[in-house]
């Protein structure tokens, strides 16, 4: 098996198997409210369709091709006043409450209620989408003064992101307005979110998959030459139970990621990677500033792992 393997849901047998033998998915889907429930013959239709729109809109990419772009930024001079007045935004206006209601005009990276510290401290945060990392994310945004560096903030103010096919689309588009297309390399003609935050030495907060060690130290190296100190936590939560969030996400917000990439390709990869860290760490002492891990199986965080204080862990150590 490939190690970018993720199982193709684009027939009802394959999705009633998974959805069942994978998610538990029985009878159906009760959303979070508890009132709205979803035959499981439905949701494999739903699932079918969108997973059929992603695969269209696969070979498209908003920064390459003008044909895939919106027709009001369709010029390569468009376009760049586009990204420009997107990186401003992102720049120099105050997070939303709720990430979802991120659009062109409003919402930006910056911690609310508050100027971002210039400590030089970065906090990246670990997880499978849908574990909770949006929730720790803006935790420690606002309480530990940190710029978040998302490229999802990004796509949602591109005018072709949708909640889920167009998202692909804009993927490298977005990157290259938050970290400047390769975080390692210093920004050259494009300006860049991590770029304006290096420069005025805020502090960082950056959601990650996690599941890629050589890209992770690849990340936390360039931090370091920026005379950052990097501090590394990860949410921790049960494939299954991602893809079923996931899942459950979608019919609430219309946002998809493709389940079997969750559950196939990211797996537990990142608890793994985060483990092999951890572990290399105790063996001997690593560029990492400190270590935390979370548990979001149940209702808020719990703490598995803060091996000091400066870890963001170490807010819900407190609070427990």
């Amino acid at each position: 098996m490939s190690a970018d393997y993720a199982r193709p849901l684009t027939d009802d047998q394959t999705i009633g198997a998974f959805l069942e033998h994978c998610l538990g998915l029985n009878g159906g889907l009760t959303l979070r409210d508890g009132a709205t429930f979803h035959k499981r013959s439905s949701i494999s239709r739903k699932l079918r369709d969108v997973e059929a729109a992603v695969a269209h809109v696969a070979p498209q990419d908003t920064l390459s091709r003008i044909s895939c772009r919106d027709e009001a930024y369709r010029t390569e001079t468009a376009r760049k006043d586009l990204r420009l007045q997107i990186l401003g935004e992102l720049c120099h206006i105050e997070r939303l409450e709720n990430d979802e209601e991120i659009t062109l005009g409003a919402g930006g990276a910056k911690p609310r209620g508050t100027e971002p510290l210039a400590d030089r401290k970065a906090y990246i945060v670990t997880g499978l989408p849908a574990s909770g990392k949006s929730l720790l994310v803006s935790a420690i945004a606002d309480q530990l003064g940190a710029m978040i560096v998302d490229s999802d903030y990004a796509k949602r103010k591109l005018p072709e992101f949708d909640g889920h096919a167009g998202a692909q689309a804009v993927h490298a588009e977005s990157a290259l307005i938050v970290e400047g297309g390769d975080v390692g390399s210093e920004e050259q003609q494009q300006p860049s979110l991590i770029g304006f935050c290096k420069r005025q030495g805020f502090n960082i907060v950056m959601p990650k998959i996690g599941h890629d060690a050589e890209s992770l130290t690849h990340l936390r190296d360039a931090l370091l030459e920026a005379s950052y100190e990097v501090h590394l936590t990860t949410i921790e939560l049960p494939r299954g139970q991602a893809a079923l969030r996931a899942l459950t996400r979608f019919y609430e917000t219309e946002r998809y990621v493709p389940l079997g990439r969750i559950f196939d390709t990211y797996a537990n990869d990142p608890a793994l990677t985060y483990y092999r860290f951890r572990v290399q760490d105790i063996n001997a002492r690593s560029s990492w500033a400190s270590f935390g891990a979370l548990s979001s199986e149940k209702t808020g965080y719990s703490v598995l792992d803060c091996s000091n204080d400066a870890n963001p862990a170490a807010i819900f150590r407190r609070e427990a």
